[in-house]
């Protein structure tokens, strides 16, 4: 992240009282240069955007923190992560959060330190979600106890975890997560095979509200987290995330993609345009395999979207960083690219439907 954009976002995200949505989106823009082709060309503009964004409301006030003030990221996570699982409200929107305030913190001047931590931790209490959506660390221990006696050492692939989005009932999903939280657990792949879960969630159902597409943002920021956490906290946070991305497959009642009887293959950039959302997700598909050309429609995308009302920008830069933090300097997978398709082409579709504003981004 440059030091300049890292400075923009920590003086915006002190102006204001919380930290949350705008404060993400001021990360994850000034993130983006660190997307291999990216164009700097568009750097100022997608960071003025995020800036022009409703400032960030705490809710309820915190004190300032009453211990020592973390001085690295490790210190900073080990200290913030267990009050995220105390209120796992939006959970993933709170790991996103988390690994935001985790990049920012090398650029954060000592001084300011104390009010940004103020900030966090009063947006992160306050959050709120449905009842059903959120897993205590009380009902997980709970949940725990019903575990039969297995060494929990099952590593992490989509072929082992698949079966939790089908399970009728959360504490069976959890059974199926449990197996591979044993002493040799690996929370790093483990949050990625979520993340693939999350795309596949994201190919079946329309995320009006961006629940889904924001729990897949937690995953990959559970992902980058690893190491920052410590391994027991980091363990219930992932349960916690891996319990709303059930609950998004089976209980937020998010409508099913209807498949469209048109075929026809347009490019990704028209396709997108069109708000068709399967429409979008085979061009994407057929896009993804060729990177360079990929990227460019994406950063084309991207700039149209600054029309776009503040959620809807918000999760327009959030599936562009967190597709592009989980394809790494690999291949781009292409479930991951349908998923990101879908996801603009639906912004799109919803934006031709609201508002004079959106409906500009269109044209």
């Amino acid at each position: 992240m440059h030091h300049a954009s890292a400075r923009t976002a920590i003086t915006r995200i002190l102006a204001g009282e919380g930290f949350g949505e705008q404060a993400l989106a001021l990360v994850h823009a000034a993130c983006l240069s660190s997307i291999p082709g990216f164009d700097e060309a568009l750097h100022d503009t997608m960071l003025a955007r995020s800036l022009a964004m409703a400032s960030d409301a705490a809710g309820e006030t915190a004190g300032a923190p009453a211990l020592a003030v973390p001085t690295t990221p490790e210190e900073l996570c080990t200290r913030l992560a267990p009050a995220i699982a105390a209120n796992p409200a939006q959970i993933g929107l709170q790991l996103a959060c988390l690994h935001a305030l985790a990049e920012l913190w090398p650029h954060v001047a000592s001084h300011e330190r104390p009010r940004l931590l103020q900030r966090f931790l009063a947006s992160a209490a306050s959050r709120q979600a449905p009842t059903a959506s959120m897993v205590t660390v009380a009902q997980l221990r709970n949940w725990a106890r019903d575990l039969p006696t297995c060494s929990g050492d099952v590593r992490p692939s989509v072929a082992s975890l698949k079966g939790l989005l089908n399970e009728s009932q959360p504490n069976l999903a959890y059974r199926i997560l449990a197996e591979h939280l044993g002493c040799e657990m690996d929370l790093a792949t483990l949050s990625w095979v979520l993340g693939a879960l999350g795309v596949q969630v994201l190919l079946q159902v329309r995320d009006p509200a961006g629940i889904a597409a924001m729990t897949l943002a937690g995953t990959v920021a559970s992902e980058r987290l690893t190491g920052l956490v410590p391994p027991e906290i980091h363990a219930a946070l992932v349960s916690q995330l891996a319990h709303q991305l059930w609950w998004c497959r089976n209980r937020a009642g998010l409508p099913q993609i209807r498949g469209c009887l048109d075929t026809t293959q347009r490019p990704f950039a028209e396709a997108i345009s069109s708000g068709d959302i399967t429409g979008a997700q085979r061009a994407a598909r057929a896009a993804s395999t060729r990177p360079e050309g990929f990227w460019t429609a994406t950063w084309e995308q991207l700039s149209a979207a600054i029309n776009l009302d503040d959620r809807a920008w918000l999760r327009a830069v959030t599936i562009v960083t967190a597709t592009a933090w989980r394809a790494g300097d690999a291949a781009l997978a292409p479930d991951d690219a349908a998923a990101f398709g879908g996801v603009l082409a639906d912004l799109r579709y919803h934006a031709s439907e609201l508002t004079p504003r959106a409906l500009h981004a269109l044209v």
